[in-house]
């Protein structure tokens, strides 16, 4: 079997019309993820300080519709260029990097969503559900931008 049947890689990108600072305040305060992402039903800190590295938190995202929990911990965190956690479930690591950018005009904020999925042991890329986790991630940034451009 080849390597790369056991590793997918999907990214999304949005243009937002608000100063990186207002993004990431809204980004940032992850209790409030459900009253403006319509992809996050719940999301709450189950240990360590908001965002450190090792922090972890549980969240129940609507996936196809039906919600699924998911645990995860803080891998990386930047208050400028990003937050990054992981979780593994049936030999499956996920690592969600979302990154945040100034754009030229000063004013807009480039955010993109990067999720890579690998196993040792199965052909991720044969029977991930593509389309599903990229209309969950198109929805989470649609909503971001929507709850702050307004």
């Amino acid at each position: 079997m080849l390597a790369g049947v056991r590793s997918l890689t999907l990214s999304e990108s949005v243009r937002i019309h608000a100063p990186l600072h207002a993004v990431r305040a809204a980004f940032d305060d992850l209790e409030r993820w459900p009253e403006w992402n319509s992809v996050c039903i719940e999301s709450r800190w189950t240990s360590g300080e908001p965002w450190a590295v090792g922090a972890a938190f549980s969240m129940r995202l609507r996936m196809a519709r039906r919600p699924v929990r998911f645990n995860v911990h803080v891998i990386d965190y930047d208050p400028t260029d990003g937050v990054a956690w992981e979780s593994t479930v049936l030999s499956v690591t996920g690592t969600r990097r979302f990154s945040f950018a100034a754009a030229s005009d000063g004013e807009d904020t480039l955010v993109t969503d990067e999720k890579t999925f690998h196993s040792p042991i199965l052909p991720v890329r044969l029977f991930y559900p593509r389309p599903i986790i990229q209309a969950m991630s198109r929805g989470w940034l649609s909503s971001l931008k929507l709850h702050t451009e307004s």
